[in-house]
This record gives C-alpha cells, structure tokens and sequence, in this order.
C-alpha cells in the first residue's frame, strides 16, 4: 500500500461532499488534482444496505484509491461491495462492483483501495466523439493509449500466463474426451466413475498445477506495485474462463453474500473437492481445495476440537458447565465435529455469534440435526452481532464468573481487520472471560504461499500477520507469560493463546 496514500485530493476534513459540478469528465485512469476532487466523490453500497460517501484520491481501468468519511460503516478486507459509482466532476463514469483491496486508517479519515470491473466504465466521450465531428479521431487516440498499457505488462509474465493457459485448455479438452467414456455407464455409475478418474488424474495434473502457479507467483512477486492493476487485468481476461469452472474459485471471486470466507466458502474445504459441472471442472476444484490456505483451514478446525475438548473435560472435572463464545462463527465446523465425535458435550453451552443472518440460519440448522443424532444436554445460543457493535457494546464488564465465558475464540475475523480493531476486540475478549478461561485468535500468517494467485486469480485480500505482528495483538491486561503464539503444520495459520489466571 505504498503509492496508496499519494496524491491526496485534499480530503475534505469535515467529511461534507460539495455538490459536483457540470464540467467535462477526464479520462478514469488520470490520478485526481486536489483542486478537481472537491467536484468527484465516490459512493457505494454494503451488502447490508449501509451507504457511504467519499473523495476520489487516485483511479485507474483497475483499481480506485478514495478517502471515506462515514464512522458509521465498517469496511474489510475482501469486502465485495454490489453498488459502487465514480462520479468526477459532475458525470458518472463507473457504475457496478468493486471489492476492497486495501485500508488505512488515517484518524479523521479512512483511505481505502478497492479493485474495480474494467467492463463497468461508462465511457460517456466516446458517445460524445460520435456526436461531434473530428472527435473519433482523438478518442481512438485515447483508446489506443490504454491498449497500449499491455505492454507495461512484463514479457516473461504473459509467458508465464500464456502456459497456464495453453495446458487447461488442452488438459480440458482432453478431460472432455474421457468423460464421454465415463458417461457411458449409468448415471449412478457414470458419477462414480468420473470421481475415480478426477481423483486418479489429480495425483498427475497437481503437481504440474503447482509448479506452473509457482512459477507464476514468483513473478508477481517481482512487479512494481503502480504496475498491479494491468498485470492484474491480464491474468484474469486470460486464465478466469478456464479457472472459474472451480465452484470454489468461482465462489471466492464473485463472493455472493458480500465476502471472502462465508460459510459456503468453509463448507467446500470440508466436502469431497472433485465437485464441479465437468471433470474439467473437478480436476481444477481440486487443486485449489489442496492447497497450503485451505489444509491450514481443516488444520485449525482439528486445532479448535482439541482446545474445546480441553474446555469440556477441564469444566467437568471442576463440576461446572463450560461456556463457550465463538466470534465470527460461520458455519461452525469445529463445534459440528465436537459434536459428532461424541465428546461430553452435555457439559457445554455455546454461543456462536456472526454478524450474517443467512450464515447464523444455515449453522442452526446443521447443528440442530447433528443434535438429533447424537442427543447430549449440549445447548446453543445464536447471536446476530457485527464488530462495530461488540466494539460498542464492549464497555460493559462482565461482573460474574456466571456472565463469563472459559472459552472464546475468533478464528478468521483477524484477518481482514486492521490492527487497533483486533487489539480493541482481544481485550474486549478477555474481559469476557472467567478465570482460568482461554482466548484464542487467528491469522493467516505472512509464510503464506499463495498469496500472489489469492490476490491476482481470486480477488482474495488478507491482512497476513507474522508470528510478532499476531503477539502485538495480545489483550493490554493479559500478562506476556500468559500469551503464548502457535503455528499450524503448514505454517500458514497462526494462533494466539491468551490464559486468564486471575480476575
């Protein structure tokens, strides 16, 4: 986030928008003089219907960088906003989606970076070229100017763009040969087939998936980051219509409920992976569904099995019931395990709270049948409840071991929100619990191998933490021998462990 703060279109302190005024609109990719701003503004729309307003500070085809004034909304990292609209000096030149890419609080300001749909840009100059006579000429100039913005992209980034592909295109129309053979059978048996052969031709195309995404990655890493946006652009007009037959991929870029990580996002990491319409389509699933981000994700489920089987055997043998708090619960696969595992849930109360009706909806469900299968005296509670409100609600103690809580964990919410919210939240937390409770949090950690192809492919934007950044994070009451911080198998996820040994 570098070059995110440049350009400053001299931010209006007072977060008022002055009407804009009827001037000619400059073409989108030009950076926004200050004394031009004062007649831009930006404004967009939640998932949830929050609307907020702010001041353009730099645009090009692929990205905005703009400073918001609206305390009253909360923005994240990966956040997909469905209704978004530029308008400079008086016209409307954007109109459609973006997803938040980058923030920065900068006290009375937020500056925020979002990725946009270069096919959503109105191009108003071109009807009007079309109008007025000698214009044409000029607006192909100008066309043309932007084309030429391919050759910024480096050489050796669209070979490597270019092998990608070349083998899933060729590998598809090859896969397509084979499940003509597999739809031979009947259909029960057709989809039996397919499935072997999807996991047999897994074992071969991985590893060359893997190495050809390696040496994609690597070069990513080596672009200017004022040169993103173009490469960016490129990858996916070149590799989205072959990736995104993944019902995995195809879900963490269009990000249906308005974020990266929902609980149908969860769900996929814990079913079959060979899911897909083809066997192209599973062959591809399945890639993604191997790699380091989604084991460290099945990896800090068994973590948060093992910590709550701790929690409901320690709670028995003090001859009390547990009570547990999980914070951005989603789709709650860890207490779903729990519970099927038959541990002595009877000595458990959970309180799982998400900010998303729909996800709360769906995780009730899941969890009531698992309860009819397996009857133990375990009891839930749902709550409906955003960071923006635990934030505000978080001046109220808890003044009893009754109130309090011996477990509560916040497993992914870390990472999309930036560093005084998590340090606010831990010690929030902490407050919640009764002693001898644990706190835990997680990050995905900086060690994180598939950075470049979340950020470029899946339009997936994390805060990733390293092992001290997470450790900063500690509650400011918890003592630092207290704290401990702990890595997955496969580095990519990181927990922090906060014991409450007094009152």
């Amino acid at each position: 986030m570098s070059k995110l703060l440049e350009g400053n279109g001299n931010g209006n302190e007072t977060g008022g928008l002055p009407p804009p005024a009827k001037k000619r609109t400059p073409p989108p990719t030009a950076s926004v003089p200050s004394s031009e701003a004062k007649e831009s503004q930006v404004s967009l729309e939640t998932r949830d219907g929050l609307e907020a307003h702010g001041l353009p500070v730099r645009i090009t085809r692929h990205h905005v960088v703009f400073e918001l004034y609206s305390p009253t909304v909360t923005l994240r990292f990966s956040e997909a906003l469905p209704v978004f609209q530029i308008v400079l000096q008086g016209r409307p030149v954007y109109s459609g989606r973006a997803v938040v890419r980058n923030l920065v609080d900068a006290g009375a300001k937020l500056m925020c970076e979002a990725t946009l749909d270069e096919t959503q840009w109105t191009d108003l100059n071109l009807i009007l070229a079309l109008q007025q006579e000698g214009r044409l000429a000029s607006e192909f100039k100008s066309f043309l100017k932007e084309w030429q913005k391919l050759y910024i992209v480096l050489p050796e980034f669209k070979v490597a763009v270019a092998d990608l592909q070349t083998f899933l295109h060729d590998l598809r129309l090859w896969l397509n040969q084979l499940e003509l053979c597999a739809h031979t059978a009947s259909k029960p048996e057709a989809s039996r087939r397919e499935k072997d052969l999807g996991r047999q031709i897994g074992e071969n195309t991985t590893p060359i998936l893997t190495q050809m995404f390696e040496k994609f990655e690597d070069i990513i890493r080596r672009i200017d980051p004022d040169l993103a946006g173009p490469h960016r652009a490129f990858a996916r007009r070149m590799l989205h219509p072959l990736l995104l037959s993944s019902p995995f991929l195809q879900r963490t870029y269009y990000k249906p409920l308005g974020y990266a990580g929902d609980y149908e996002m969860v769900n996929m990491m814990f079913r079959d992976p060979l899911e897909g319409e083809s066997l192209f389509a599973k062959v591809v699933n399945l890639w993604f569904l191997q790699q380091p981000p989604a084991q460290a994700h099945r990896n800090r489920i068994d973590y948060l099995v093992r910590r709550l089987s701790e929690t409901a055997f320690r709670t028995m043998n003090a001859g009390k019931r547990a009570r547990v708090l999980s914070i951005g619960c989603g789709p709650a696969v860890e207490v779903q395990q729990f519970m099927a595992r038959e541990f002595p849930g009877e000595h458990l109360h959970f309180t799982l709270m998400d900010f998303n009706r729909e996800t709360l909806d769906y995780t009730r469900g899941v969890l009531e049948q698992i309860k009819s299968r397996h009857p133990s005296d375990l009891s839930m509670e749902f709550v409906q409840k955003s960071v923006d409100r635990i934030l505000r609600d978080g001046s109220r103690r808890v003044t009893t071991v009754r109130e309090g809580y011996d477990f509560i964990y916040c497993a992914g919410l870390f990472d999309y929100l930036a560093d005084p919210i998590c340090r606010r939240l831990t010690e929030i937390m902490y407050e919640w619990l009764n002693p001898k409770g644990l706190l835990v949090v997680t990050n995905v950690s900086t060690a994180n191998p598939r950075t470049p192809t979340m950020d470029y492919i899946m339009d997936w934007h994390l805060i990733y933490r390293s092992a001290q950044d997470l450790r900063t994070l500690k509650p400011a009451q918890a003592p630092a021998e207290e704290c401990v911080v702990k890595m997955d198998d496969t580095g990519v996820n990181i927990f922090l462990e906060a014991q409450k040994i007094s009152p």
